[in-house]
């Protein structure tokens, strides 16, 4: 089997990498139901051979890209620049257009996540909080979490050093919250001071 015992993709019949390609789909998408990053990381690895030799999109081929790309996103919001994340994200979409399934860059999935890193790029965080609301799948959810909680943690950075006071609700909107969240901005206040 391609990437479990150094079978090529190029080795395997149509079938064959077809039936590959659900097992590692399967098992990229349990990972995400785990929130297990470095798992899913390493099923879309062994996925992605498998995707650029069967050229066409599969059912869960864009969902996963897109989860891909986002978890690129993440890391690349909440690790030092020096380990460029962002840079993977650019090079992954870049290798897609060439090499990836046919209209891999038009598919729902990976235009959400493309209109994500425009939010974060233009420095729109409340756009991003409300693609929230409309992230295509429940799976995406976790990422966009992981991605809401490192925008925050960078706006209170900003509010801790602009204001000396400001008020619960006006600091629950800064940092993306509802006022109905304000007991969320309390635990987030703990954690970012836990003192």
């Amino acid at each position: 089997m391609a990437g479990l015992v150094g079978i090529s993709a190029s080795q395997l019949n149509e079938q064959q990498a077809t039936a590959l390609c659900s097992l590692y789909e399967l098992g990229a998408r349990v990972s995400v139901d785990l929130h297990d990053g470095a798992t899913f990381e390493r099923y879309m690895s062994l996925l992605a051979p498998l995707y650029n030799s069967l050229k066409t999109l599969r059912p869960m081929s864009g969902m996963l890209l897109g989860l891909q790309l986002l978890n690129m996103l993440v890391r690349s919001n909440s690790q030092p620049a020096a380990t460029s994340p962002l840079a993977e994200y650019y090079t992954t979409l870049a290798k897609l257009k060439r090499e990836g399934p046919k209209d891999i860059l038009q598919d729902s999935y990976v235009r959400f996540v493309i209109g994500l890193q425009e939010c974060l790029q233009e420095g729109t965080y409340h756009r991003l909080a409300v693609a929230r609301q409309q992230a295509p799948v429940p799976a995406y959810l976790w990422f966009i979490d992981a991605l809401l909680e490192s925008v925050r943690m960078e706006l209170a950075d900003a509010m801790e050093a602009s204001y000396r006071r400001l008020s619960l609700s006006e600091a629950a909107s800064i940092l993306l919250l509802q006022p109905e969240q304000i007991p969320q901005l309390l635990s987030f206040a703990k954690l970012v001071h836990p003192t």
